[in-house]
């Protein structure tokens, strides 16, 4: 703004410069003008003239000013040196006086006794005052002054009670009670100034004098006080760190200023013991010893005793041997102090480590502490005190301070973090981690939905009824919020503990992503303790999450070991435990198989890094879901044995749960097939029924032979195969595991062929009753199932894989088959083979679609269909009208040949019902009324199930094999 304004004013002067020129021309001749011009210009060189010398003035102003500068630095540093060899002289001067005195003769020898006695009396009242200014000394915190003063008392009462003096002691019986009393002082002193140095914020000087006493009174050497200093420190980290423990603090803000002391007496542990036992290259002595010199004359300590000369050797003596005591100390042992003391400090910390942060319930906590403790750390940088000290010490100024630090003092670089905290976060991060994975129970859920379960009403075997299970994809239920949406698509409502499964599902899948972004977000908190974190958090973090799904699975197995236990006395009791152990089977299954944060912890950790910059689950789970559903094998994940594993135990146990439903739904299944075969009149009939087919076989050249034969299995097989679906709809429909829908498949089909082997023995009332049409049709509906169930293994339990089950199922199928085909003559039977095979084939290929359920596990009969040869017979534009054929579509046909009615109960009409009444089965229209309501297969409008039902009657087999769903029951006549 200032540059702005100078530039504006520079040009409003140049504008009124011009306007005052411009003014001049106009006003004044060239003569004025000129005359004006000279004497502008004379004045512009007097105005440079009087600037020049002002700059030249300025000029010689600044040098004088820097030479007085330097002069008054070196007057400064010469007054220094002055001041010290006064010093110097005064400690010289002292020295001389005292060795005088101790040379001069003694005097005391012709000393009366008056002035002996008074003299005794003077060294008596001097003991006799020493407590009392040992605890002033002690109140005011100058242990020095009171170690001093006692030891000087020791001397006097040692010169009292040996010396010369001793003689006139009998005049002061006092004195023996006295002293007693005094020396106790020894040990308080010692001990108020052990506890002193206990301090949390202990300054140099209350250091010093604390560590002088001591020194004093205990007689030891540099490298013991420097023990005792570093002892003391340790010993009130030990106490602060008892008490954080004992208190069990659990206010974040309280724990937070707990550790910041714990750092700063850790690093003023480190400046203080180098500060005051480290000896520089031009220092001739510590800190210590010069505080202890400095405040060690002394000339008033015995005033006020006469005749003192004995006592004042004595001090001398004892002062040189404490300064040369605390001179024995190199800058090695120094350095191996302190290391020892660092190694205290580090297990110290170490110790019950986990209980230190109660206050601690997250890794988000953790890193919160983390960052304070990085804060404090960094302080010291800013201690004015230490970077004087090592800027004396070296020479020069320092950039780091505490890197500095730690070179003067242990002589290696010193991390604070690493060396005492990143174990303890460590260890503390893991414990975290454990309670995290622990919370991911899901008991307390899934027994709700149990005891729901127990309180529903169940559907018997075979039935689709209202209840279903969510239609969303795992996936897309997870994306959602937890707020239930229905939607309007749907053809029924789901079942509310069926619809409990995607929440459970949901909420584990949230979990195991939040304890993942956690555990990312600690790793990530340091940057440089990245890679050892990694090494050790990373597995960890697995093995927890492995942990959970084995709780998980055993809560699965426990709670169906449980069900297995219990007694279902009555059929509703068994459907709902059937239920209960689906639910469980569905749970597991779908959390090994849908849950992509699972996939993500325990696949390849590389991908664990673009957690931290996803702002929701959801957006997670999009962005990080490249692994998709599935299992591990499938994905070929790398490195994934963790995933692998869970997957494969937690799909046992759901495959555990199945077995009950397996078990009990195919042995209901073939029970109720085991009526309906003994009451099916297809296989007592000697004529054939409505969907069977005559053809015309040529014979070499005779007549054609015209033989009749079925061209869809019977109600009972095709029921069977409904029911079979309806009951994979019970278990989850498409989501249900492929084992165990392989077995489910492996299970009926036996189930069924010993059924059908058991109706096979000669004293049967099947097999009495059995024609020979009705073995013909009994080879296509075995021949139907057995392409149906063409997928089925038992693998999951024997381990089989799927090629030699297969086989095996074929030639147990062919077995049955062969029993079949021997109640039919040889010769017609190898003329009724190929086509009846043929019917099966397109039969199957008309109902792989609405038996998808079963069909998905192996597709047979994939090459193209076979079409009929062109004739008028097979142009279906014949049948229509003469009125333009396109304005009524579907084709109409006469009413004469539509056999389909819509009935009261929107059933197929009165062709499906001969159909299913014919056979015995009274239940076959409600069996449909349940597919077409609950199923969601037909879900159209009234009038749109008319047209189709039409469209199957009139066009038969001519339609492709989607074209209806069930048109096996429309067949018609042909000719081949």
């Amino acid at each position: 703004m200032a540059h702005v304004d100078a530039r504006r004013r520079a040009w409003t002067v140049e504008a009124d410069a011009r306007r005052s020129a411009e003014s001049l021309f106009e006003t004044r001749n060239v003569k004025e003008i000129r005359t004006i011009a000279e004497r502008t210009e004379q004045d512009v060189e007097r105005k440079q003239g009087e600037l020049r010398q002002l700059i030249g003035s300025s000029y010689r102003d600044f040098i004088q000013s820097a030479d007085t500068v330097v002069s008054m630095a070196e007057t400064c540093m010469a007054l220094v040196e002055d001041v010290g060899r006064i010093k110097i002289s005064f400690r010289n001067l002292s020295e001389d006086v005292a060795a005088f005195v101790a040379k001069s003769p003694k005097s005391n020898a012709g000393l009366g006794d008056r002035d002996k006695l008074y003299a005794v009396g003077t060294r008596v009242k001097f003991l006799m005052d020493t407590p009392e200014i040992i605890w002033g000394c002690m109140d005011e915190s100058d242990h020095l002054e009171a170690s001093r003063r006692y030891v000087r008392a020791e001397q006097v009462n040692r010169l009292i009670t040996r010396g010369k003096w001793k003689d006139a002691l009998s005049n002061f019986p006092l004195l023996r009670h006295q002293w007693p009393a005094i020396e106790k002082f020894k040990s308080q002193i010692a001990e108020k100034a052990r506890t002193n140095l206990c301090q949390d914020r202990l300054s140099l000087q209350q250091a010093s004098n604390a560590l002088s006493a001591v020194a004093s009174l205990e007689g030891i050497d540099a490298e013991q006080v420097l023990q005792v200093f570093l002892r003391m420190k340790l010993f009130w980290l030990e106490k602060h760190l008892q008490g954080i423990r004992e208190n069990k603090i659990c206010n974040m803000k309280d724990l937070e200023g707990k550790v910041r002391e714990i750092v700063q007496s850790i690093q003023n542990g480190m400046y203080q013991a180098g500060h005051l036992f480290l000896v520089s290259a031009e220092q001739k002595q510590s800190k210590l010893l010069e505080y202890v010199v400095a405040t060690g004359v002394d000339g008033m300590a015995f005033a006020d005793i006469t005749h003192n000369e004995d006592e004042i050797m004595l001090w001398q003596e004892s002062q040189t041997t404490l300064e040369d005591k605390l001179s024995l100390i190199n800058n090695d042992k120094v350095t191996q102090c302190c290391l020892d003391w660092l190694q205290g400090v580090s297990q110290a910390l170490t110790k019950d480590a986990a209980e230190l942060f109660g206050a601690l319930d997250s890794l988000k906590d953790l890193e919160a502490l983390q960052s304070a403790i990085h804060d404090e750390i960094s302080r010291i940088g800013s201690n004015v005190d230490v970077e004087r000290w090592l800027t004396t010490l070296q020479g020069a100024p320092v950039e780091d301070i505490w890197e500095a630090t730690c070179e003067a003092v242990i002589r290696k670089p010193l991390d604070v973090w690493g060396t005492f905290f990143e174990h303890i976060f460590v260890e503390k991060a893991k414990g975290l981690i454990c309670a995290a994975y622990e919370a991911l129970s899901l008991e307390t859920q899934v027994s709700a939905v149990l005891e729901e379960i127990t309180n529903g009403t169940p559907c018997p075997p075979g039935s689709i009824g209202s209840q279903m299970w969510p239609l969303e994809e795992p996936e897309a239920r997870a994306l959602e919020s937890t707020q239930s949406v229905t939607s309007a698509a749907e053809p029924t409502v789901a079942s509310s503990w069926r619809n409990q499964l995607p929440s459970l599902v949901h909420q584990m899948d949230v979990g195991l992503f939040r304890n993942l972004e956690d555990i990312v977000r600690f790793l990530n908190s340091d940057s440089k303790m990245v890679t050892s974190r990694k090494a050790e958090i990373e597995p960890f973090a697995k093995t927890q999450c492995k942990h959970a799904m084995v709780d998980l699975e055993k809560l699965v197995l426990g709670t169906v070991e449980r069900l297995e236990s219990s007694n279902n006395s009555t059929t509703e009791a068994t459907v709902i435990a059937v239920e209960q152990r689906l639910f469980l089977a569905r749970l597991s299954s779908d959390i090994a198989s849908g849950s992509k944060s699972l996939q993500l912890t325990l696949g390849s950790s590389e991908k664990w890094n673009n957690v931290v910059s996803l702002t929701s689950f959801a957006n997670g789970i999009r962005r990080l879901g490249s692994l998709g559903a599935g299992s591990a094998q499938q994905k070929g994940l790398a490195g994934a044995r963790e995933l692998i594993d869970v997957q494969e135990f937690l799909q046992k146990a759901s495959f555990r749960a199945s077995r009950a439903w397996i078990d009990w739904s195919a042995s209901a299944l073939v029970a109720k097939l085991s009526d309906q075969l003994l009451n099916s009149a297809s296989y007592r009939t000697a004529l054939g029924l409505k969907w069977w087919e005559e053809l015309e076989v040529e014979n070499d050249g005779y007549e054609p032979l015209r033989i009749k034969l079925p061209t869809m299995p019977s109600s009972c097989i095709v029921c069977c195969c409904f029911e079979a679906c309806c009951e994979l709809h019970r278990a989850g429909a498409h989501f249900l595991d492929m084992d165990t829908l392989r077995y489910f498949e492996w299970t009926l089909g036996h189930k069924v062929l010993d059924l059908v082997e058991s109706l096979l023995l000669d004293d049967s009332p099947f097999s009495q009753a059995l024609t020979e049409k009705g073995a013909i049709q009994l080879l296509l509906d075995l021949k139907f199932l057995e392409d149906v169930l063409a997928g089925c293994s038992d693998g999951v339990e024997t381990g089989a894989d799927l090629m030699a089950a297969y086989l095996q199922w074929k030639r147990r199928v062919s077995t049955v088959l062969g029993k079949v085909a021997s109640r039919i003559d040889p010769i017609d039977w190898a003329t009724y083979e190929p086509y009846l095979w043929q019917n099966e084939e397109k039969c199957y290929h008309r109902s792989c679609v609405l038996l998808g359920s079963l069909t998905q596990t192996r597709r047979l009969h994939t090459g193209p269909p076979q079409k009929l040869p062109y004739s008028s017979d097979t142009n279906i534009l014949d049948m229509g009208s003469t009125a333009p054929r396109f304005m009524y579509l579907p084709i109409s046909a006469p009413a004469s040949i539509l056999p389909f009615q819509e009935d009261g109960n929107g059933a197929f009409g009165t062709f499906a019902d001969d159909l299913l009444e014919e056979d015995g089965f009274s239940w076959g229209r409600t069996f449909m009324g349940q597919v077409q309501r609950g199923s969601g297969l037909f879900n159209h409008a009234d009038k749109v199930q008319e047209r189709a039902a039409q469209a199957m009657a009139s066009l038969g087999e001519y339609l492709p094999p989607a074209g209806g769903l069930l048109s096996s029951f429309t067949q018609g006549v042909s000719k081949r």
